[in-house]
């Protein structure tokens, strides 16, 4: 039996501009590191090196704690959490009006 290195390469190493793209403020960036249920997925699943998992671990909990990212996803909620920011997603659905939505 042939053994084959599956080792991932960390892709923050492979490319460092990535590195510029941990921040809190780019929730769409750290979405690709939790789950749906909002869970962090740990670095031996994604192949990031300990120390830029402590990063992303980081702003992630930042981007959590001022209502960016979710900290659990209700699987009962019938909105998709791509249509959570959407403004016109709201006002399709009739929740807000042009008005109040400048002063959310």
């Amino acid at each position: 039996m042939a053994l084959t290195n599956n080792k991932k390469i960390c892709p923050f190493k492979e490319d460092p501009k990535l590195i510029s793209k941990i921040n809190y403020k780019d929730y769409k960036f750290l979405r690709k590191f939790i789950t749906e249920q909002g869970k962090i997925i740990p670095g031996f699943v994604t192949g990031v090196s300990a120390k830029y998992q402590r990063m992303l671990t980081k702003e992630i909990k930042k981007a959590r704690n001022i209502a960016l990212l979710p900290y659990v996803h209700d699987p009962r909620n019938w909105y998709n959490l791509g249509d959570i920011y959407n403004e016109n997603y709201f006002k399709t659905i009739g929740w807000i009006s042009r008005k109040s939505w400048r002063y959310c």
